[in-house]
């Protein structure tokens, strides 16, 4: 089996162009073996004497013997050895790539000495070929001399040697325009003077232009106009030589929109090392750009969200300070509402912090007091969803209705209820929420002779964070709290 290097190295163009001239010239057959002995390509031109052979399919293997000999050969310069069999001569010279031996290449099938009939006799009698046949054919092929052979060797070694170069370089072309045009990156290739040169289908897929409509423009038509002396930094960076490591900048798509995109620019050789242009390889990220932006939206969100936290905890624990008469008192008070705010919060990060309804925050709150009797805690109202923090406003007020409930009101004894319901109404063409909340069956109630943290603390959010109103009345029977709060209407979110 043909080595796949031996493949490439030795693949018909241009060999047989170039070999086919070479072999018209001289009059000799040419062939090509690997360094295994085998033949990759050929014959070239067979000569009459070397045609007769093959249609009696008889080799003399004075061909695979000179290139074994060629290719044994050690010295990082090529052989040019000449080889006899029965009056056949051949030349066969080595072929080196880089210091290395990776084939040969011989010629010849030309009589030595024409004038030996015994030896043509010979050679008839092991090709199996008529000696009349034979002998008529080997006298119209003269010889070739043994100083001429090895001029044609060592012209068909710089022959051979500069095709197994240019073969070598054109694999390498292929293979590097392969990976390019396989590569999930845009790659420009620019000249000095900043035009387009090459263009891959990823530039296609970033940019939106086709090659035929990129190759030839200048590159600065990809760069926005308030960004064209970067693109002409760029240019003058790369004249001296310098390659310019991946960094984040914008270019224009052929509709018109912005794209984000990480670009590396390399300066471009060529084979005697004069600079003659840059490669571009530009990346879209536009999608991490997008990501960076919600990752800082969500980091300032988080920030504020903490920072809004701190504040209402300190708030909570200097007014319940103030209005604790011990320590002792201080404690469960404090835990409450804390628990109470950490209730709000469960519940806006089960909506994905998108909003809280209010019938879920009513019934956060009132849930630890509903007993067996379900006619004790009574709530209705339509599904309405609040913004983060005015759920946060509403949970820590209804808390305060509760627990002054618990403590003082109707749900401090067996026989006591309390019902809460909302809606929304429209008031002089503004919308608003209106909750009740009723207290029944407690002990009666007192008018409070001083004002406590619980009810300044209902006050205050209502003014401060729902920008709305709370009338506490103190009846008899019961507390009645009606809180009045202006509201976005969102019809699709109001279900009874």
């Amino acid at each position: 089996m043909i080595s796949p290097l031996s493949n490439a190295l030795f693949s018909p163009d241009p060999w047989k162009i170039a070999l086919e001239k070479y072999a018209s010239a001289v009059h000799l057959t040419v062939r090509l073996f690997d360094t295994d002995g085998r033949t990759v390509f050929g014959p070239v031109h067979p000569t009459p004497l070397f045609r007769l052979f093959d249609e009696a399919g008889y080799d003399p293997g004075i061909f695979a013997e000179c290139a074994r000999r060629c290719t044994a050969q050690t010295d990082k310069r090529g052989a040019v050895l000449v080889s006899q069999y029965i009056g056949l001569t051949v030349v066969g010279a080595s072929l080196v790539l880089e210091g290395r031996t990776m084939g040969a290449a011989v010629s010849g099938y030309a009589f030595a000495d024409f004038s030996q009939v015994s030896e043509t006799q010979l050679l008839a009698h092991h090709a199996g070929i008529a000696f009349e046949r034979l002998w008529d054919i080997a006298r119209k092929q003269p010889p070739v001399p043994q100083q001429r052979l090895v001029v044609q060797g060592e012209l068909l070694q710089v022959l051979g040697d500069a095709l197994l170069r240019e073969n070598y370089r054109t694999r390498q072309y292929e293979q590097a325009a392969a990976i390019v045009n396989s590569s999930g990156d845009a790659i420009i290739g620019i000249d000095l003077n900043g035009a387009i040169v090459s263009w891959n289908d990823a530039a296609k897929r970033l940019f939106g232009y086709a090659a035929e409509e990129a190759v030839g423009k200048p590159v600065a038509f990809l760069i926005p106009p308030n960004r064209l002396d970067e693109g002409a930094g760029i240019l003058e960076r790369i004249r001296s030589g310098e390659r310019i490591d991946h960094y984040d900048t914008v270019r224009r798509h052929k509709d018109g929109t912005s794209i984000d995109i990480s670009l590396t620019v390399s300066p471009v050789s060529d084979a005697e090392g004069n600079l003659v242009g840059a490669s571009k390889i530009a990346r879209d990220v536009t999608g991490r750009k997008r990501a960076e932006a919600h990752r800082d939206v969500l980091i300032g969100e988080m920030s504020h969200r903490v920072k809004n936290v701190l504040a209402t905890v300190q708030s909570i624990a200097s007014q319940t300070l103030q209005q604790s008469a011990s320590v002792e008192a201080f404690k469960p008070a404090f835990n409450g509402r804390l628990r109470a705010l950490a209730q709000a919060h469960d519940l806006l990060m089960d909506e994905g912090w998108a909003g809280a309804d209010v019938g879920a925050l009513v019934d956060r709150i009132l849930g630890p007091h509903r007993t067996m009797d379900r006619t004790r805690i009574v709530t209705k109202g339509p599904r309405i969803i609040l913004p983060p923090q005015r759920g946060v406003a509403l949970i820590m007020i209804l808390h305060e209705l509760a627990t002054n409930a618990a403590k003082y009101g109707s749900l401090s004894v067996p026989s006591g209820a309390v019902e809460v319901t909302w809606r929304g109404d429209d008031d002089d063409g503004r919308s608003q929420i209106r909750l009740c909340w009723i207290e029944s069956g407690g002990p009666r109630v007192k008018v409070p002779s001083r004002r406590g943290f619980g009810s300044k603390l209902i006050e205050r959010s209502m003014v401060h964070e729902l920008h709305g109103e709370a009338r506490l009345d103190y009846r008899a029977e019961g507390l009645h709290a009606d809180l009045r709060f202006p509201w976005e209407r969102n019809p699709s979110e109001e279900s009874t």
